[in-house]
Formats: structure tokens, C-alpha cells, sequence
């Protein structure tokens, strides 16, 4: 038959790259988004109301609880980061880890952005524990905050590379991040937390 046209070869193509700048086949971050997203469904099959997890179920899958974890429960420092307590709070925590996070992965690798994606979410989860440790928390967020880091991080250890219309991108970032620590029903300390772990692991695992 006649070959396609070039416009109809890389539409869908250039639709993804603008709605996920930087997708690539086989990255971690869809990846764990999938495994998200498993996790919310398995939430709602063990314990549900109203398409919400309850309470009792995510405790029991492991949220964040300053006592559970000042008596040993470590594990609920990361586990956090795969539970959601509704599907608005997985598909924005998903939809904006895939859009600023898939150039982070290319820059620093899918080993190195894993490492920082687990540690900034831990370490984000402690900070909130310790100031509100009768807070019970869940939500990729933290992490997310932590790729926010990293990106703008790396924007600036290369800033003399990018034209001027890209580094507009990072006050855009510094707008988001200001607008999610100060909109209700969030975890303040755990944003920032996830943000400054994030700048700081990137120092250390750029190559």
C-alpha cells in the first residue's frame, strides 16, 4: 500500500512527547506508576467505602503513623509512596511524576533514579512523622516532590546550557511547588521534605 504520510506517522509520537516529555519504553517511572495503580486496586478489593480505601486498610498496608514507626515499623517510611487515598490523589501524584520526572530518569539513569525516588520519599515521610507523628499519610507526593527536586536541581548545575525560554521552566516548577505546599489537605513538611531530599540526592547521584 501507499506509505503514510509523515504528519500521521509522528502524530501520536509528538502527542506523547508533549504530554510526557522525555518518555522512553521501559522506564522506571511507568513502571512504578503501574505498580501504583495495582496497589490502589488490591486497597480497594481488601477494604473499601465509596470507591475510598478505608483507614483500617491502608494501616494495614502500611501508611505512615509516627508511633507505628518510632516502634520499629521502618518499612512504613517507604511503603507510603505505593498507597493513594482516593483515585484523583493516584492519577495527579502519576500524571506529574511522568510528566517532570522522564528526563530526570534520562539524565541520572534508572538505577540512580530509583535510589533517589525511594530515599527522597523516606526521607520526606520521616520529616512529616516527626512533626506530626498522629498524622496517618499515604500518597506518592512526597517522591514526586523529590523528582521536582531533582529536576531543577539539575537545571541549575547546567544552567549556562539551556536557552532562556527553558530556564523560565524552573520559576515554573518553584511555582508549583509553592502552590502544593500551600494548598489544604496536604502534607506540608512531607512536600518539602520530598523537595529538599530530592535536590540533595541529585547532587550526589548525577553522574
Amino acid at each position: 500500500g501507499a506509505p503514510r504520510a509523515a504528519g500521521a506517522q509522528d502524530g501520536p509520537g509528538q502527542l506523547l512527547e508533549l504530554l510526557l516529555p522525555g518518555y522512553f519504553e521501559g522506564s522506571f517511572l511507568v513502571r512504578i506508576s503501574l505498580a501504583e495503580a495495582a496497589m490502589f486496586s488490591m486497597s480497594l478489593l481488601l477494604g473499601s467505602s465509596h470507591l475510598l480505601p478505608t483507614t483500617c486498610c491502608l494501616y494495614a498496608l502500611g501508611a505512615s503513623w509516627g508511633p507505628a514507626i518510632a516502634s520499629g515499623a521502618l518499612w512504613r517510611l517507604i511503603t507510603p509512596v505505593f498507597l493513594h487515598a482516593s483515585l484523583p490523589h493516584l492519577l495527579s501524584n502519576v500524571l506529574f511524576q511522568l510528566r517532570f520526572g522522564l528526563n530526570v530518569e534520562r539524565q541520572l539513569g534508572s538505577w540512580r533514579l530509583l535510589g533517589l525516588y525511594v530515599l527522597s520519599g523516606a526521607f520526606a515521610n520521616l520529616v512529616s512523622a516527626a512533626i506530626d507523628p498522629m498524622k496517618l499519610a499515604v500518597g506518592a507526593s512526597t517522591s514526586c516532590l523529590g523528582v521536582l527536586g531533582a529536576a531543577v536541581a539539575g537545571m541549575v548545575r547546567h544552567w549556562d546550557e539551556y536557552p532562556v525560554e527553558q530556564r523560565r521552566w524552573v520559576i515554573y516548577a518553584s511555582l508549583i511547588l509553592v502552590c502544593l505546599l500551600l494548598s489544604a489537605h496536604t502534607d506540608l513538611f512531607g512536600h518539602l521534605g520530598g523537595f529538599v531530599g530530592g535536590m540533595c540526592l541529585a547532587a550526589l547521584l548525577a553522574p
